[in-house]
């Protein structure tokens, strides 16, 4: 009896443990798991009898229960996209138009306007310098006026009626500058009669190349006519002793056969 009794706990201490974890899958029940929402077979319960300890701690288990927890779900909020009709616009994609981007954005013109306004209206300096108004090439050029004026007279001299007589009476300070014109004239000539030297000798080779390659042709030209020349000579003699060869051996046999006739 005593031993019906503890079966019977046993298998009550199994079945509660069964139903716990049967609420604890069925909290989160899919329909992939659904192989594994069946409950277990009766040849689990007939194991228990052997594990008498594991069963009677589990029973401490199986009266404490879990509180079901729900899940917040967020829905997703799907954005259509507005679709392009290829169809009606003959296959052209349309150009990407930035305009709207840039409505505000002033351009450099309107800034430095906008600068210059300001500045006018305050009486202030620029906290910086404007490029045109600071580049070097539009700076006006301050030339020295005692350069100018020399200048000046000197191209007031040169249109006077006495500028070349006065160039004639300084000749011996020119002297000088005469002797080194006459040297550069010299050196001048020189170059010139070295350069035609050289050209004449760049003649004559020329001229002498243009005659050695015309001899070895000529003598190349007369070398292969004279060796085909020969070689047809012997060969057109093998020809004619070949034909002398066979008339001698038909003679031959034409008196052969007369004399045994």
């Amino acid at each position: 009896m005593e031993e019906n009794l503890q079966v019977n706990e046993l298998r009550k201490a199994q079945r509660e443990l069964n139903d716990a974890f049967s609420f604890r899958r069925s909290i989160n029940f899919d329909d992939a798991d659904a192989p594994l929402a069946e409950q277990p077979s009766a040849a689990v319960e007939e194991t228990v009898a052997a594990t008498t300890t594991v069963a009677a701690a589990a029973t401490t288990t199986a009266t404490t229960t879990k509180k079901k927890r729900r899940r917040r779900v967020k829905k997703k909020t799907v954005v259509e996209e507005e679709e392009y009709d290829f169809a009606a616009n003959g296959g052209n994609i349309p150009d990407l138009d930035m305009t709207a981007a840039f409505e505000d954005a002033k351009t450099p013109e309107e800034l430095l306007r906008e600068e210059r306004m300001a500045r006018l209206e305050s009486g202030t300096q620029p906290s910086t310098p404007d490029w045109f108004e600071s580049a070097p090439e539009y700076e006006p050029l301050t030339e020295d006026p005692v350069k100018t004026t020399a200048e000046q007279e000197r191209f007031a001299q040169q249109l006077s009626a006495d500028w070349n007589e006065r160039i004639l009476d300084k000749e011996d300070e020119l002297s000088p500058l005469a002797q080194v014109m006459e040297r550069l004239a010299i050196l001048e000539e020189e170059r010139m009669a070295a350069t035609a030297r050289i050209e004449e000798e760049y003649r004559r080779k020329s001229e002498l190349e243009e005659e050695f390659y015309r001899k070895k042709k000529d003598l190349l030209e007369e070398a292969a006519l004279e060796i085909s020349t020969k070689a047809f000579a012997e060969e057109e003699a093998a020809k004619v002793a070949e034909v002398d060869l066979k008339k001698e051996g038909e003679e031959k046999k034409e008196v052969v056969a007369e004399s045994k006739e």
